[in-house]
């Protein structure tokens, strides 16, 4: 799988967040964006406050490998 936003492939022990709309994406990727979009960039799902201003201290990342 890829990065959508970079294009890069997904490698062991990078940090992936997961959106509520399921899509995954490199967390530094999906932050950058979401600073500028609310908007999953694949489905332009919207994503909740919590996720587009990056202030919980839970939020959904996970680690490949």
């Amino acid at each position: 799988m890829v990065c959508c936003i970079c294009l890069a492939k997904y490698e062991n022990n990078d940090e992936l967040r997961e959106l509520p709309c399921s899509h995954l994406f490199h967390k530094d990727c999906v932050d950058k964006w979401l600073k500028i979009n609310a908007l999953c960039p694949l489905c332009k799902s919207e994503v909740g406050e919590d996720l587009t201003g990056l202030r919980s201290g839970e939020d959904a990342t996970q680690t490949t490998g």
